[in-house]
């Protein structure tokens, strides 16, 4: 229990670490100050969003992804020098092997569009026109896509659902239905 109490205080520390940048580079701005008392906090100011913005893709997603990338290396280091497995064991540890990998591909696929977009940004060569904003409005989908997607992968590689849609899948050839054509003759009198 310890090591879980543990393991949570670094997750908020590091967590806290990470938000640090937007917290320095945050400004106060006043909108519409003769109509209404209204401040808004910004997360960066025009003057430090280079900052802002590097920080940003080095800290939500190339640490992440180098992470994912250790251990997933670490994973395979392991899994080449154990020992010969059982058939059903190499089995399972493939399909664990694929998982991570997955998971790690949809981490990759959901979240770099919205980095290279706000790279982009920055540097000048977004323009205003439908080809940007139909790429703006995939890049916010895919990033609020992302904590949904995970489970749904679980799910679909679980070893109940493969059996599940093996079964559907195998049984659709024997409800197969046969049509009968049957011809009707009229005699003529």
């Amino acid at each position: 229990m310890d090591v879980v109490i543990l393991m949570f205080v670094l997750v908020w520390a590091l967590s806290f670490f990470i938000s640090v940048p937007l917290r320095m580079f945050a400004t106060k701005e006043s909108l519409n100050p003769g109509l209404a008392n209204l401040t808004v906090c910004l997360p960066t100011s025009h003057e430090h969003h280079y900052q802002v913005v590097l920080s940003q893709f080095v800290l939500y997603y190339f640490v992440p992804m180098l992470i994912i990338a250790f251990n997933y290396a670490r994973l395979a280091l392991f899994l080449h020098k154990s020992p010969v497995m059982s058939v059903s064991s190499a089995r399972n540890t493939r399909r664990a092997s694929v998982m991570v990998f997955l998971a790690a591909a949809t981490f990759s696929v959901c979240w770099l569009p919205g980095y290279v977009l706000e790279l982009c940004v920055y540097l000048e060569l977004y323009r205003q026109g439908s080809a940007w904003d139909m790429f703006y409005f995939i890049c916010t989908v895919l990033q609020y896509l992302h904590p949904s997607i995970n489970p749904v992968l679980y799910v679909l590689l679980s070893k109940r659902h493969r059996h599940r849609r093996a079964v559907w899948f195998f049984s659709c050839n024997k409800t197969r239905v046969h049509p009968q054509i049957i011809s009707v003759t009229t005699d003529t009198l």
